[in-house]
This record gives C-alpha cells, sequence and structure tokens, in this order.
C-alpha cells in the first residue's frame, strides 16, 4: 500500500519522534550523540527549517521544528541516511536504524512551552536522572544557558513561543516550569494517533480519508486532513522587480554576485516571499542566480521583522492577484 506524503506548511511548529529499529538502543554514549547532532545541525543550517527543542534518548529522537519551505521528507533523509551508515560501522552492525520514517504531529504554536518541556523532560521520565539540567541528551542547558548554545538551535525563537523573555530570571522562570513537571505522565496528545484519527473520521464521515498529521491545541487533540497548498504561479521576476523598485535597486543588482549589505537583503526578501507564495528553492534561486542552498540559508538567516514584511507583501501579491 503506498504511503500518503505529509502536508507540512511553513510556519508550523512540528513534533517529529524518530524511533531506532525494535526500540533498540543505538544510541548508547556520547560520541553517537555528538555525531548525530553535528549531522543535523550543519544540514538544519542549509535549509530554512528551526529547530526549537530536542531529546536524543537510547531508543528515540525527538525534535520540536518550525517548518520551512523543504520537503521534511527530504531534509529528514539527507540526515538519517549517513548518520545510519556512520552508525552500523562506529558499532559493527548490518542492516536498517530507523524504524520507518518519522512520526510528526503539527502543534499548536500556545503549545511549544508543553512541547519543549515535554522533550526536557524524557530523561528525568525515562529515570536516567533526576532533573531535566542533570542530561546533555536535550537542548534544556542551552536554554538555561548552562551550555554554549548550539548554532543550529533557535533558544531565543523558542522563548518567544513560550512567551519568555530573553534574560536570566526569565530562563530560570522557564527551568522551574520544566522541573515542576518532571514527574508528569508521559503526554499521549503530543505524541498522536494517526490510525485512531482515521478511523474516527471515516467512521464520522462515512467516506475514506487521509490524515496527514494530528494537530494539537489548547482545546484537545484535532485533527488536520490532506489539504492542497496554495501556490503562486506568476513569474518570480515580478516579484525581484518589485523588490528591487521598493528598494531603490535594480533587478540586475539583486541577481548580482555582490555581498552589498542591501543587495543581500534584498536577495532574502525575495526568498522569503517565493516561500511565502510556495515556490520551491530551485526557482527562487533561478530567479536571482543563486543556488539552492544559497535561497535556504537566505531564509533561515532571516529577522522577524523580515518575516513581517514579506508576509505583508505577500497578501498584497495575492490581493492583486485576485
Amino acid at each position: 500500500m503506498s504511503r500518503y506524503r505529509r502536508i507540512i506548511r511553513p510556519g508550523d511548529v512540528v513534533h517529529v519522534i524518530s524511533r531506532f529499529v525494535n526500540r533498540e538502543f543505538r544510541l548508547t554514549g556520547p560520541v553517537e550523540r555528538a555525531e548525530y547532532l553535528r549531522r543535523f545541525g550543519g544540514r538544519i543550517g542549509q535549509s530554512d527549517w528551526r529547530v526549537l527543542s530536542y531529546a536524543l534518548m537510547s531508543s528515540h529522537i525527538h525534535h520540536g521544528l518550525v517548518a520551512g519551505s523543504e520537503l521534511f521528507e527530504h531534509l529528514i533523509k539527507s540526515v538519517h541516511a549517513p548518520f545510519a551508515g556512520w552508525l552500523n560501522r562506529q558499532q559493527g552492525r548490518l542492516g536498517p536504524v530507523f524504524a520507518d520514517r518519522p512520526k510528526t504531529l503539527i502543534v499548536d504554536p500556545c503549545w511549544t512551552a508543553r512541547l519543549i518541556t515535554y522533550h526536557h523532560n524524557n530523561p528525568p521520565r525515562a529515570g536516567v536522572v533526576d532533573t531535566a539540567i542533570e542530561s546533555g541528551w536535550t537542548s534544556h542547558r542551552a536554554y538555561l544557558g548552562e551550555v554554549e548554545q548550539p548554532q543550529f538551535l533557535s533558544v531565543e525563537l523558542g522563548l518567544e513561543l513560550m512567551g519568555y523573555g530573553l534574560g536570566r530570571a526569565a530562563r530560570r522562570a522557564f527551568g522551574h516550569y520544566v522541573d515542576e513537571r518532571r514527574s508528569g505522565p508521559r503526554d499521549p496528545l503530543l505524541t498522536g494517533n494517526l490510525r485512531g484519527a482515521r478511523a474516527a473520521l471515516r467512521e464520522t464521515l462515512g467516506v475514506v480519508v487521509s490524515v496527514a498529521h494530528p494537530r494539537t491545541g489548547p482545546s484537545g487533540l484535532d485533527y488536520m486532513p490532506v489539504t492542497a497548498v496554495r501556490r503562486w504561479d506568476g513569474p518570480l521576476a515580478v516579484v525581484v522587480e518589485l523588490v528591487a523598485r521598493g528598494r531603490g535597486l535594480t533587478a540586475t543588482e539583486i541577481a548580482s554576485n555582490s555581498r552589498v549589505r542591501s543587495f543581500v537583503s534584498a536577495r532574502r526578501q525575495v526568498a522569503l516571499i517565493a516561500g511565502m507564495l510556495g515556490r520551491s528553492c530551485r526557482e527562487t534561486g533561478l530567479s536571482i542566480n543563486i543556488s539552492e542552498t544559497a535561497v535556504r540559508k537566505l531564509r533561515c538567516t532571516a529577522s522577524k521583522q523580515e518575516h513581517a514584511e514579506a508576509a505583508a507583501f505577500t497578501r498584497s501579491l495575492w490581493e492583486t492577484a485576485v
């Protein structure tokens, strides 16, 4: 039976669970965990996805992510396939390492604190340590400023989505929040149950349906059916020209190899807008004469203000098209 393609929209908060075959303990020490983070961090830095949190347990891996425009399947496969080969060589084993494809769960942004806390309390819940700060298996120490923040980890974005500030007092408050919940049970609303969701929808609607992701929010467990991603099919040259005109530049300057700050900023704006219009990194790169990887990096390094400006431009373009 063929598998349904998962629909993840840019900006979604996504909980990813990757399990090892037969729930085996494959991350057995600091070397394996450090190598996984090195490979994952290097690859995520080439994309426009952002990492909110992680927990590298012995038998499975958790990630809290903010989705970008790159297909998730391509992103995670480019990390897990080479890591699986490395891990087998390291441990003198053969065969599959990861069990099927990762499970993905869309989480309402207002539940970000619950998600990150769930990840950081995985080691205490498993009985490995007493408190989250004692474990180096998660991103908790980086959130508290106890260790150097990995370049790929978006602690500031995570704190913002959780409603905390960036100061020491805010980080301590988050630490207390996590500690208060360390003895809580496994949260079923943050793991998802696609099989049950499909069955419930089929019974309710009376038709065969596919569920791409459970969607978790304050009202409980809801489900998002597969939907088409909206795409603007106009020429991207129009976007480049409009951005250039608004910044007092020419389209040729934006598409040049120059590293002048204003030119790079304009390229980033084009990359963001094109992504919001449903256009691929390849299409975007061709429109401004840069590579797909360069487009991903531009999107990944965009500031909150640049995202807001791009969103306003995109809304205006859709209104004009309509």
